[in-house]
C-alpha cells in the first residue's frame, strides 16, 4: 500500500481534518475504509452531484472504524445528485436480502433519511441494530490485496447475501440517472494467476459489479490532476473485463 499517495489524497479532501487523520493513519485497514469512504463522495461530486460532509460533533472529523456504534454518531455524506438523494457511511451494519443476518459493509449508499438520527434506546440500550436491506443502494468492500479468484468469489458472496439483483443485471430504476457505482470491490493489488479468467465469466454471466485494482495508484493520479474521471472508472482499461457490460438499467 502506498500509504502516501492514499494520504495525500485524502487529505486534499478532508483539509480541515488533519488530527483525526494523523490519528487514523497508523492503522492502515482503518485509513483504506476512510480513502474508500472519500472516493466514493468524489465519485459523486466528478459525477455533478452536491455533496456534504456531515459532521455528528460539529466540524470535527468522526471515523466510524468498526461494526460498533451507531451510524449517527459518525461523520458521513450526504448526497444530491439530479434525480435522488441519498447518504454515504462508514463501516455500515445491512440486514441480508435472503435472513435476518447483518452484515457490515466498508462504505454503504443507502437512502436518504434510512438512518435515525437519534437510536431507539429502551432500558439504556440502543434497539437499532442495521440498515434495512430494502434502504441499500449499494456499497463498497476494500482489501489490501491483489485480486486472485477466492477473493472475487468472496465478493459475489457478500453481494448475493445483500444486493443479489446485481448478479442477474438487474440494476434498480433510476440507478444509472442518479450515478451510482455498482457493487464495488477495491484492492491494492493487480490481477493474479486466473482472476482474470474470473472476471471474464462474470461479465459472461452479466453480473453487474466492479472491480477496482491498484485503488492507491487511481488514488494519486487523481490527486495529481492526471486523472478527472471518478476513481471507480475502470472503462479503457484494457486488463478489466467489464462484469455486467450488458446489464443496462434507465
Amino acid at each position: 500500500m502506498d500509504v502516501s499517495k492514499v494520504a495525500s489524497y485524502v487529505g486534499r479532501v478532508l483539509q480541515k481534518h488533519d488530527r483525526a487523520l494523523s490519528d487514523i493513519a497508523v492503522h492502515q485497514t482503518a485509513f483504506l475504509e476512510l480513502a474508500a469512504f472519500v472516493a466514493s463522495y468524489e465519485h459523486y461530486r466528478i459525477n455533478g452531484a452536491n455533496v456534504r460532509l456531515v459532521h455528528p460533533a460539529g466540524d470535527v472529523l468522526t471515523v466510524k472504524t468498526s461494526t460498533r456504534g451507531h451510524p449517527s454518531k459518525f461523520s458521513r455524506a450526504e448526497v444530491v445528485s439530479k434525480t435522488a438523494e441519498f447518504e454515504i457511511h462508514m463501516n455500515l451494519p445491512v440486514r441480508g436480502a435472503h435472513s435476518g443476518g447483518v452484515f457490515c459493509v466498508d462504505v454503504g449508499v443507502v437512502a436518504s433519511g434510512s438512518i435515525p438520527i437519534k437510536p431507539k434506546v429502551i432500558r439504556g440500550k440502543e434497539v437499532w441494530r442495521a440498515c434495512e436491506n430494502r434502504d441499500l443502494i449499494s456499497f463498497a468492500e476494500v482489501k489490501k490485496l491483489v485480486v486472485y479468484p477466492m477473493l472475487l468469489a468472496h465478493f459475489v458472496g457478500i453481494v448475493h447475501e445483500l444486493l443479489p439483483r446485481f448478479l442477474v443485471g438487474r440494476r434498480p430504476r433510476g440507478f444509472k440517472a442518479a450515478a451510482h457505482f455498482d457493487p464495488l470491490l477495491l484492492t491494492l493489488g493487480s490481477f493474479s494467476g486466473t482472476s482474470q479468467e474470473v472476471m471474464k465469466s462474470f461479465a459472461k454471466r452479466r453480473f453487474a459489479l466492479t472491480v477496482v485494482p491498484a485503488f492507491d495508484v487511481r488514488l494519486g493520479r487523481l490527486r495529481a490532476g492526471r486523472n478527472k474521471k471518478s476513481p471507480f472508472d475502470v472503462r479503457g482499461d484494457l486488463s478489466i473485463p467489464r462484469a455486467g457490460r450488458r446489464a443496462g438499467a434507465k
